[in-house]
């Protein structure tokens, strides 16, 4: 039951996400959550693993997620999930698209989800920066943030800052990743 339980949902998920991956990263939370099977900050790690992995962000956090929750074959079965539409969707795009290309309500409706899906990744991005600097969810302010991770903050604004020098985002991680090492080793052993 979980296992058809677990394909519905990706299924889902990969009928109503638009903008790529991070697009979909709100969708996989409410989702994950309402069922109980991830918690907030796991879906922080699924984004930052799916982003460290090769392949699509969608295909990679659907398979962390699906081996989180039930295994391999969960695994397996959300990544099949979140594919089937994308798939079956690619196809009859692929089939239709150069004869409604340039109509004015196609032209129209692209207009209107552009800037959703912006919206979308923002909010992704957001909430990713909210649950890593700050240990809190969009919405949760109470005012006065009492704790700020200063380390993450300066990380995500060197690497920020080093993307847009054209520093490679594979050498960024590796580098974020031996700080992050660093950083707890000093804690640990010399402070």
């Amino acid at each position: 039951m979980l296992y058809l339980q677990l394909l519905w949902t990706f299924l889902k998920i990969g009928a109503i996400s638009f903008g790529g991956g991070l697009g979909m990263v709100p969708i996989i939370q409410r989702e994950m959550q309402l069922t109980g099977w991830i918690t907030e900050q796991e879906v922080t790690d699924i984004v930052a693993i799916s982003q460290m992995t090769p392949g699509p962000l969608a295909i990679n956090a659907a398979t962390f997620a699906g081996t989180r929750t039930s295994g391999v074959l969960g695994g397996v079965i959300a990544t099949i999930g979140v594919t089937i539409p994308s798939v079956v969707l690619s196809l009859l795009a692929a089939k239709f698209f150069f004869a409604v290309r340039d109509s004015r309500l196609v032209s129209a409706g692209m207009t209107g989800i552009r800037p959703a899906v912006s919206g979308m990744v923002g909010a992704s991005a957001a909430q990713i920066l909210l649950l890593s600097a700050f240990g809190m969810q969009i919405g949760s302010f109470t005012g006065v943030i009492q704790y700020v991770d200063w380390f993450t903050i300066i990380i995500a604004a060197v690497t920020l800052l080093l993307l847009i020098r054209k520093v490679s985002p594979v050498l960024l991680i590796v580098l974020s990743g031996l700080t992050g090492l660093l950083w707890h080793l000093a804690n640990k052993f010399v402070l």
